[in-house]
């Protein structure tokens, strides 16, 4: 080992034995000190206002109330909150007592989505998301060859 390294070393340890002599002042430190504090409170109390948020909400949401069956088919739909509020004002709009209504018939959401404006187009786009196509729009299917039809049967049964 070069020689020099040596000495580095030696220099180091002296410096970290006059550094652990000094004494330490609160005259000197306060302000650190006083961040220091600040920071370990704040982060307490932010662990806590965050446990006490979330523990809220929960039992928010498992009341069984109206607003929380609607949150959950919101959460369930994945939809966003603009989704959220068109489908809330769809509510308000056709005065129903429970927004969470929406989601059984497509025709409170089906009637706002047809016109020409932007809102309109959301609502059908929103209609889409959550009823699929309307049948009106759909492709009539094609049946298999292989499927007959009941009147068929009736007949074969028949002969």
């Amino acid at each position: 080992m070069p020689a020099h390294w040596i000495l580095a070393a030696a220099d180091m340890a002296r410096s970290l034995q006059n550094y652990q002599k000094r004494s330490f002042s609160f005259k000197e430190n306060w302000l650190v000190l006083v961040v220091i504090g600040g920071v370990i409170v704040l982060g307490i109390g932010l662990y806590y206002w965050d446990k006490y948020r979330k523990e809220f909400i929960q039992k928010a949401n498992s009341s069984g109330s109206p607003k929380s069956l609607f949150l959950d088919l919101c959460n369930m739909h994945e939809l966003t909150r603009a989704e959220r509020a068109f489908i809330q004002h769809a509510g308000e709009k056709k005065h129903l007592d429970d927004p969470a209504l929406a989601f059984l018939d497509p025709q409170v959401l089906g009637e706002l989505g047809r016109g020409h404006t932007g809102e309109a187009a959301a609502y059908a786009q929103l209609v889409i998301k959550l009823f699929g196509r309307p049948q009106s729009v759909r492709t009539p299917r094609e049946k298999p060859s292989s499927e007959s039809s009941p009147n068929e049967n009736a007949e074969t049964v028949a002969n």
